[in-house]
């Protein structure tokens, strides 16, 4: 289910359209479009890539894409195996990894279009190897990072990490980061550069390095009245090690090394960024020219990518927009781009 806290009416809407989905499930791939057909089924060009919970599938559109753009592959239909999924990764091959409402998360080849089994599947994680995947991230190395929630222990979250050769099955993984000290939290952000896992919450981002094991604080702190976290969901890092927060009104961007009751160094907000009211930024990716992709949903559940330009700051408008119903898209708790 979504991430963020729903309340009243909401909550309505989003169950009725949820239990909708569930009964009838996903109805396949869309009817494939100039743009899909002339890539022949190659998967060398970079791509953004954005998981739908509400749409049962995996939507990947070249950086240019713009309007009502169809994407230009897109995972979907029965044999995938998708199930409201929350959490999503993709590595720089193209390998993507998703994870699926109360269940598993699934695998699929770089380049996977159309109704496709997976080719892989991790059956079970976290502590009590019960546990829900909520978030996913690749490191530079192929490795798998999954965070996990509850399970038999509800208040219980671990971040597990699975080598890059993963097989089907119920499997440990080469360490887990879980316990009392740990600070983690399930149904924000998680991203993983330069030798750190970060993840985000209501009020922080706490981050730790990708050799921690068991019981461990955070290395890495960014929480007070300055940093105006206020639901930190969907992170980016780019090549300096400048972070990207998806944090509902806007965007926060902290500079390289930040660290405490830090303000951010650029904020995208304002009513020029169209960034909307009601469920407002859910996730975030950087392509490799640095442009910011900004996942949103409104009031009215019409989801939509706002894109902006590399070192965007204040009230400044998208310089593209997908949105429209030949993209596929609904709520997006995560997304990602493949170089």
């Amino acid at each position: 289910m979504h991430k963020v806290h729903l309340t009243g009416a909401l909550v309505v809407a989003a169950l009725f359209f949820s239990a909708c989905t569930q009964t009838t499930g996903p109805a396949g791939p869309m009817t494939p479009s100039t743009t899909r057909e002339a890539l022949g089924g190659r998967h060398t060009s970079p791509m953004i890539y954005s998981v739908e919970e509400f749409g049962f599938s995996v939507n990947a559109y070249l950086p240019s894409a713009n309007g009502n753009a169809a994407p230009a592959l897109q995972i979907a239909g029965s044999q995938t195996k998708l199930y409201e999924p929350q959490g999503m990764a993709v590595d720089s091959a193209g390998k993507v990894a998703v994870a699926n409402s109360g269940q598993d998360i699934t695998l699929y080849r770089p380049g996977a279009n159309g109704n496709v089994a997976p080719m892989a599947t991790i059956t079970c994680g976290g502590p009590d190897f019960g546990d829900e995947p909520y978030e996913l991230a690749y490191d530079q190395n192929g490795a798998l990072y999954a965070l996990y929630v509850g399970g038999y222990h509800a208040s219980v979250f671990s971040i597990q990490v699975y080598d890059r050769g993963q097989q089907s099955g119920c499997i440990h993984g080469t360490h887990i980061i879980t316990g009392n000290r740990v600070r983690l939290y399930g149904y924000g952000g998680l991203t993983v550069a330069n030798g750190m896992i970060y993840n985000s919450s209501d009020d922080s981002i706490d981050g730790y390095h990708t050799t921690d094991n068991g019981n461990v604080s955070p290395s890495l702190v960014i929480r007070g009245s300055r940093t105006r976290l206020q639901q930190g969901m969907g992170m980016a890092v780019d090549a300096s090690g400048a972070i990207y927060v998806a944090n509902r009104t806007n965007v926060l961007v902290f500079g390289p090394g930040a660290q405490g009751n830090v303000a951010p160094v650029a904020v995208i907000a304002g009513k020029k960024t169209g960034i909307p009211t009601g469920y407002g930024a859910t996730a975030i990716a950087l392509d490799s020219t640095g442009e910011i992709f900004v996942a949103v949903e409104n009031s009215q559940q019409v989801s939509a990518i706002l894109v902006f330009a590399k070192g965007a700051n204040g009230n400044v408008k998208p310089i593209r927009t997908i949105q429209g119903d030949s993209t596929g898209l609904t709520y997006i708790p995560e997304m990602g781009f493949k170089p």
